[in-house]
Parts: C-alpha cells; structure tokens; sequence
C-alpha cells in the first residue's frame, strides 16, 4: 500500500495504511459512507463561516477555527460562538442550523476524487452499501442522488436525521445495528470525522479522510489515526488500491 511524504499527497488520492488489519478475502463485506466530507466536499466549514462573519462582521483566523471548531464536541464549539455575542448557546445552534438548512437545501457540493467510481465498483461485486449521515434526512437523499449515489445504492440503505427527531443521530448506534443485521460480515467504514471511528474500530475497518490541505491536512490526519482509523485516505479515492483490498 502506498505511503507519501506530507503535505504533499493532501490534494492527491491515495491509501495509507497506518494500523496493522486487512480484509479477509474468507469474509463477506458491507461498507458505511458518511456523506459530507467523506463522499462530497463537507460544508462545515462554509457554515462556520458565514455564522461568525454574521455574528463579528469579519472571518474567522485559521487560528481560531483550529482551536475552538475543528474536530471539537459541539457544546464546546456553540460556546466558543456563544462568547462571541451575546446569544445563548441555544440560539446559537439555531442559527448554525438556519444557515446550514439554506445552503444544503440549494447547494449540490462536489464529489470527492474517485468516490463515483469506487461505488460503481463495489456495485460491480454485489457488496452491500450503505450511507449513514448525522444530517437532515431529506437533504441527504437530495445530494445522493444528484451526485449519482442512488443509482448504486438502494434509498433504504440511505439515513440521515428526521426532521422530527430531538436526539442527534448516532453513527455508531447504526453501524451496531447493521453488524446484528449482517452477522457474519466485514464492515469497512469511511468517515472523515473522529466521533463513531473508536466506538467501531475494533470490529470495523476505519477509513479515515482527511479534510483540508497542508497543516490542516496533517491536523485532521492525526486526529483520525488518534481515534484509531486503520487507512488514511488522501483527499479522495484511489479506486486501484481500495479494490486491491475487496
């Protein structure tokens, strides 16, 4: 398996292996996508951004997302922006989704480099797949589908949070579950947050994904190996390498 010098593979797709585990061939498979970040360009940051420009009237530094946002528990993050203004921390989460709801539901973010294909090819081998993402549910199946995702990838096999749902989605909760529905199997798991990789990783193959370039790059990096990511994946899909190993 390829490895590189970093920054240098931030913006190319390839496979780095960084704990010691395969994929038995003796196994069945199935695979869990998160969505933003992992298979289309995350906007999590784009929303940070125009929260904090509406709430100072400037950018925030690179210095303050990385201390006070980036791979940060959410109370954590509201109370950063809360102390920005006068607004509670309730307040500010509506906010955070007010300007999160617009943009999702008239923006179609990119795919990540390679993500079409290594879907199509699985699709190929009958591997089971499925998309588990902590947002609204309705946009989720939006973006899957005009990225293409839904021709490979049965709508059943698509989740995100109900509008009606008060308890944030569990990623973890549902990766148990698809290993009590599918006993027997191997799970690979891509994601490029930290949050569900170190309740899974002793059952599952992690794949974690970076975002960013240069130090956020080797940043985001180290946080997904930190919480026990077994293959770093630089920025996209090297779809002849991950084949090699299904």
């Amino acid at each position: 398996v390829q490895t590189c010098a970093l920054p240098i593979c931030a913006d190319t797709p390839y496979l780095e292996n960084v704990k010691p585990v395969s994929i038995s061939p003796d196994k069945p498979v199935l695979v869990v996508f998160d969505l933003h970040g992992t298979l289309i360009e995350s906007d999590w940051k784009e929303v940070y951004n125009r929260a904090y420009r509406k709430l100072t009237g400037v950018a925030p530094s690179e210095a303050w997302m990385k201390d006070n946002v980036t791979h940060k528990p959410q109370n954590q993050v509201m109370k950063a922006f809360s102390e920005l203004t006068d607004l509670s921390q309730e307040e500010i989460m509506d906010l955070m989704k007010s300007i999160r709801s617009g943009t999702r539901k008239t923006e179609q973010p990119s795919f990540l480099p390679g993500a079409l294909e290594f879907i199509k090819k699985l699709h190929s081998l009958g591997i089971p797949m499925f998309i588990n993402s902590a947002a609204e549910n309705d946009v989720v199946m939006r973006q899957a589908k005009e990225a293409g995702f839904l021709r490979y990838i049965p709508l059943e096999n698509v989740m995100g949070i109900r509008a009606k749902d008060k308890v944030k989605h569990n990623k973890a909760d549902v990766i148990e579950a698809l290993r009590m529905q599918y006993p027997g199997y191997t799970i690979a798991y891509f994601d490029d947050g930290v949050q569900a990789i170190p309740k899974v990783n002793e059952y599952a193959v992690c794949f974690g994904i970076p975002q960013g370039t240069g130090e956020e790059f080797e940043f985001n990096r180290s946080k997904l190996i930190e919480a026990g990511s077994h293959y770093i994946l630089g920025r996209g899909f090297n779809v002849n390498e991950l084949m090699n190993l299904f």
